[in-house]
């Protein structure tokens, strides 16, 4: 039974994973929000403290959709729900996790508050 929530949790992954590169190729915001679906039912499966890197990739991959969505459009929150994201999967990461992941994030979190610091929020 396990494994099939694995294998459910993988796959839902995956399908976030095509969505959110049909939304960002075309500018549609509906298939972010699929893909923000996909990833939330992916992280029903996986936990930080039992599959930590698979965790704090579908945080990442979350957080790259929802900064995918801000962009597209006027406002902050979208932009802060990815800086979170991106937070939350850092935190995560696991001490032996890919090197080149861990760098991805923290590129997609500094890509994140730049454009938050460009639209005049001041953190804190």
């Amino acid at each position: 039974m396990e494994r099939d929530s694995i294998q459910w949790a993988q796959s839902k992954d995956g399908l976030g994973n095509a969505l959110e590169e049909l939304g960002y190729n075309n500018s549609d915001s509906s298939y972010l929000n699929q893909a923000i679906d996909a990833y939330n039912d992916s992280l029903k499966v996986y936990k930080s403290d039992q599959q930590p890197l698979q965790w704090a990739t579908v945080k990442y991959e979350l957080g790259t959709a929802f900064v995918y969505l801000g962009q597209q459009g006027p406002g902050i929150k979208y932009l802060q729900q990815g800086v979170q994201n991106y937070r939350q999967a850092l935190a995560a990461f696991p001490a032996g996790g890919p090197p080149d992941l861990r760098k991805e994030i923290q590129d997609g979190l500094k890509i994140a508050l730049d454009e938050l610091h460009q639209r005049g929020w001041n953190e804190g």
